[in-house]
């Protein structure tokens, strides 16, 4: 099904590799911005701290290592839009979705470049994330929580919410987490009132639909495009499982 409209506040791609695949992302051939000209508009070198295990020759864990890594950060003109390239991984984020094709479609193109360029880049695990955050009117009261949401959203994802009974005005926050096996993946899904204002008695009219789907063992260059497609399938899935009718209506459905 498509809409005319989505409540997607954040999606993002991320390739975590096997090891670091340059001792210095300032090394990156200045070839490379001029293929992909829309990424070097606005880019910035960021440092951030990380940490490793560091093992003994028995295996065991000795201690964790702290070390900074440096990392490129492409923003688009609006900075909707932000690639990540860091040693360690690929990572792409949008603000402003629109179709899935447009979203994915720098990452083959950046990953063939870099295959090309360091024998080092080898992916380790895909993940796909798409952030929800539904939000209604304020003007639009109810009752209570519950039965506020029970219009939008699926009635399975309440059930805790009955739990206050008449108390659910006070409520601070109240999130849960699902996480399951799905074929070659992992799915780990959130949702619930999440509260900006926390610990503050919850009066945002915001629900969050938090999807994040990963693989399972190492991940194969031939295979990125087509797991991409899977966990995309499965996340529409779970966001359809999740929301009623009248949420449809809200966001212009227009069937296939």
């Amino acid at each position: 099904m498509h809409y005319k409209s989505n409540y997607i506040t954040d999606a993002i791609i991320n390739l975590d590799l096997i090891e670091d695949f340059t001792d210095s992302i300032v090394s990156i051939p200045q070839d490379f911005f001029s293929i992909y000209q829309n990424l070097s508009i606005h880019k910035e070198i960021q440092s951030v701290n990380t940490r490793k295990l560091n093992f003994d020759i028995d295996g065991k864990i000795n201690n964790y290592i702290t070390e900074t890594v440096h990392e490129l950060h492409c923003f688009s003109n609006d900075r909707s839009v932000e690639t990540i390239i860091s040693p360690q991984y690929l990572a792409i984020k949008t603000k402003k979705y629109t179709t899935f094709d447009d979203f994915k479609a720098p990452l083959p193109e950046i990953v063939n470049y870099f295959t090309k360029k360091f024998n080092k880049f080898r992916p380790r695990k895909l993940t796909l994330r798409y952030i929800d955050q539904i939000k209604i009117p304020e003007n639009i009261s109810s009752s209570s929580w519950h039965s506020f949401w029970s219009d939008y959203i699926n009635e399975d994802l309440l059930n805790n919410l009955n739990f206050l009974k008449g108390n659910d005005k006070k409520l601070s926050r109240q999130l849960n987490t699902i996480i399951w096996n799905h074929d070659d993946s992992i799915v780990r899904f959130t949702f619930g009132i999440n509260n900006s204002n926390y610990p503050s008695p919850n009066k945002d009219k915001t629900f969050i639909l938090d999807t994040e789907i990963f693989s399972i063992g190492l991940i194969e260059l031939n295979e990125l495009n087509s797991s991409l497609d899977i966990f995309k399938d499965k996340a529409v899935e779970i966001f359809e499982k999740s929301i009623t009718d009248l949420l449809r209506d809200k966001m212009g459905r227009e069937d296939e």
